[in-house]
């Protein structure tokens, strides 16, 4: 078994903001700045939806799961979902389906155990966010089309035992952070 080290307790949490920057104002200048302020409020209640919408939703098991694991599971992969797909196929992840029943996703003991999305057509980049998955053992995201750096958050992955990438056209360095997981090469246990 692998093992992460050192780690620490990771909670996602959501920024929100909303820009109302001079500029946004007067690049519209049919609408008052008030019309702008309503606008970037709607949009921020949008966000805010989002963000909350695993909470009580089919997604986690229905409106008596408000709170816990599994909705934080839950709020990691959709704030993850957009910077995955990018401009590639679409995922199935929506409140309104079983979290069990999503592209990819394997759940033991209400967890997020395996995120296996090879050959998916992704062609976004890794999120930080699915370094919050603190449960997440497997994950899979070979042969797509993500590109930049891979996450320091994924060293936050503390039960993280396989962790495949190859053929992404990724770049950079392998944080730090990931440094100290095993890995097994032709069957051999390789500190690296």
């Amino acid at each position: 078994m692998s093992t992460v080290g050192p780690y620490r307790p990771v909670s996602l949490v959501a920024a929100l903001a909303v820009s109302l920057a001079p500029s946004r104002v007067a690049a519209v200048p049919e609408h008052s700045a008030s019309e702008a302020f309503a606008a970037g409020a709607d949009t921020l209640r949008s966000t805010i939806a989002v963000s909350a919408g695993c909470a009580g939703s089919t997604a986690v098991g229905g409106s008596s799961v408000t709170s816990g694991a599994l909705v934080d599971d839950c709020e990691a992969l959709l704030a993850s979902e957009a910077t995955l797909v990018g401009t590639g196929t679409t995922l199935n992840w929506d409140t309104a389906t079983a979290i069990a029943d999503w592209d990819g996703v394997a759940l033991v003991a209400s967890r997020v155990d395996t995120l296996e999305l090879s050959n998916h057509g992704l062609a976004g980049s890794i999120p930080g966010e699915l370094g919050s998955l603190s449960a997440l053992r497997r994950l899979g995201l070979i042969s797509n089309s993500l590109q930049g750096p891979i996450p320091a958050e994924l060293g936050n992955l503390s039960s993280l035992e396989v962790l495949h990438l190859s053929s992404n056209p990724l770049k950079g360095p392998i944080p730090p952070e990931l440094i100290t997981i095993d890995v097994s090469v032709a069957n051999e246990q390789v500190r690296v």
